[in-house]
């Protein structure tokens, strides 16, 4: 049962091939060896200049020099047609892997050039208007930049907010039981009368960009009567904030007098300033300040910043996927280069080996007869140390061209 292959596991290498080492014979201890047999040899009594002068005297450990040559050059040239084997199978294994890796690096680069430009195109913004499909400047500039652009408005509204608490605090004073329950009820209406307005107008921006577009819209948006029920309810509730507060504002107090007796009431300073004015006031302050939520949700509210949030995402995970592809592109090349070279070399060393083969035993050969005529101690041999190795190496020859 064969196991499928992931995705990943494309760009997955196995360690680097490394070829085994040919070795060559250790010239300088093969001559200290046959140098010692040379004299060893030598000191035969059956040895004497007569016999080396004879025609056609052949030392015989010259033949089992000539055996080990053979044998050494076979060695080497085995051990080369090896690691041509070899290495021509981790060739083939890679040009395999980079054969079923391609497609799939054309589609991580495909992949990665269309989140670029995807990023891009959102990138070229602020939007402008709705339906334009680029991200705000929140999204594009950050919230440092953002917060130094938007500080005005943000600064108007916690104010409003500080003043806006205290009013419905004092609205819902006489509704709860206790303490905590005013407050939490006055906590509710701000969420209620700010918050509200804020991620009404996030749906409302939604509704906007994807009207524009053409598109279905999502949540709220998805239902665009919601968007004229909504702000009406909310005109409703603000009304009757309003009632409720203007109520508390013009609500005479009773006041017992203590020397008297006599109760006597005393108007609010609302009474004063007059219902009219009054009720505008406190309509514009709870009406500006839901406003202003509005308009920052509405801003705050691209969808297309989420967009881009995810496509800068998705550039991320296509970069680090475009990075171990290159990566596996990049290794498989200097591993084929690596290999290459190495062949040619090999192809060099199968032509040059045996000749540089030969020449170190010609060498070793030499050395031997010269020891071996040594100990013997005539002068004369030494002219005969060319004649007995030409002697040899003709016959060698012949040997080897017969076989």
């Amino acid at each position: 049962m064969t196991t499928q292959q992931r995705p990943d596991d494309v760009f997955a290498l196995p360690p680097a091939w490394r070829p085994d080492p040919v070795p060559l014979p250790d010239w300088a201890q093969l001559r200290e060896r046959v140098a010692a047999r040379g004299g060893q040899d030598g000191q035969a009594p059956s040895l004497d200049a007569i016999t080396l002068k004879t025609q056609g005297y052949e030392p015989g450990y010259l033949l089992q020099l000539d055996e080990e040559r053979e044998l050494t050059i076979m060695a080497v040239r085995d051990g080369l047609e090896r690691v041509e084997k070899a290495a021509g199978d981790a060739k083939a294994a890679l040009d395999t892997r980079s054969r079923i890796g391609e497609p799939r690096y054309e589609r991580v680069r495909e992949a990665y050039e269309e989140a670029v430009k995807q990023v891009e195109l959102l990138e070229a913004g602020p939007s402008r208007e709705p339906g334009d499909g680029l991200p705000s400047s929140i999204a594009l500039s950050g919230w440092r930049k953002t917060v130094g652009h938007w500080a005005v408005p943000l600064l108007i509204l916690l104010v409003l907010l500080a003043v806006e608490t205290p009013i419905y605090y004092e609205t819902f004073l006489n509704w709860g039981d206790s303490m905590a329950l005013t407050y939490l009820l006055a906590v509710g209406a701000v969420f209620v009368f700010v918050f509200g307005p804020h991620f009404y107008g996030r749906n409302l921006r939604e509704w906007q960009e994807y009207r524009t577009r053409g598109e279905e819209a999502h949540g709220l948006a998805k239902w665009p009567p919601l968007l004229i029920i909504v702000p009406v309810i909310w005109l409703f509730a603000i009304g009757s904030v309003a009632y409720f507060r203007m109520n508390a504002l013009f609500h005479t107090i009773s006041v017992e007098d203590q020397e008297t007796g006599e109760s006597r009431q005393i108007a609010s300073v609302a009474s004063d300033i007059g219902v009219v004015p009054t009720l505008v006031l406190v309509l514009a302050l709870l009406i500006f300040t839901a406003l202003i939520a509005t308009e920052l949700g509405r801003r705050m509210g691209n969808p297309n910043d989420k967009e881009l949030r995810e496509q800068r995402a998705r550039l991320r995970r296509a970069e680090a996927e475009m990075r171990a592809a290159d990566h596996w592109r990049t290794e498989i090349d200097t591993r084929l280069g690596e290999i290459a070279g190495l062949l040619d070399e090999l192809e060099r060393r199968k032509r040059t080996c045996p000749a540089q083969i030969e020449r170190g035993f010609d060498s070793v050969e030499t050395v031997y007869v010269q020891e071996l005529i040594r100990p013997i101690g005539d002068e004369e041999l030494a002219l005969f140390v060319p004649v007995i190795l030409d002697r040899h190496r003709r016959r060698h020859e012949w040997i080897v061209a017969d076989s």
